[in-house]
């Protein structure tokens, strides 16, 4: 939600899709600053696999260059459930450049790019610096 606030800010067309029952407090906050703010940024609720006709559809007839790969954390384990399996199929069918948050989801996704915060999360991935100082590695934890 973040990246989607980023790149509307920047006048690119942005539309998120967001899991239903999935959003962390983090994520929550940052959603209603997209709905409380203003931002031209479009966004639908994900009920379950057999929405992911329709958002393909929609990738294609938009002519979106790009997917933001953010479905799931780094701590996620075991195999992957629909919706999600479905998800990270026509992620991986998409044309267009791939970009996965932290890691990509379930290891499963074929990304162009990897951007981690702060520290490398996965082989391969580039590290964006958010500006935690190197105080935060050991005053925080996981989930701080």
């Amino acid at each position: 939600m973040v990246a989607a606030r980023h790149l509307a800010g920047q006048g690119k067309k942005v539309k998120i899709y967001i899991l239903i029952g999935a959003l962390t407090r983090e994520a929550g906050h940052n959603f209603n600053i997209i709905k409380n703010c203003g931002f031209s940024i479009e966004y639908e609720f994900i009920r379950d696999s057999s929405d992911c006709v329709k958002i393909k559809n929609e990738l294609i007839d938009n002519n979106f260059d790009c997917v933001v790969d953010s479905l799931v954390g780094v701590g996620i384990t075991g195999d992957l459930r629909e919706p999600i399996k479905s998800l990270v199929e026509l992620i991986n069918n998409f044309p267009g450049f791939k970009v996965s948050v932290d890691i990509p989801t379930g290891g499963k996704v074929k990304s162009d790019l990897v951007v981690s915060f702060h520290v490398k999360k996965c082989e391969g991935a580039v590290v964006a610096d958010i500006g935690i100082p190197p105080e935060g590695e050991f005053l925080c934890g996981p989930g701080d």
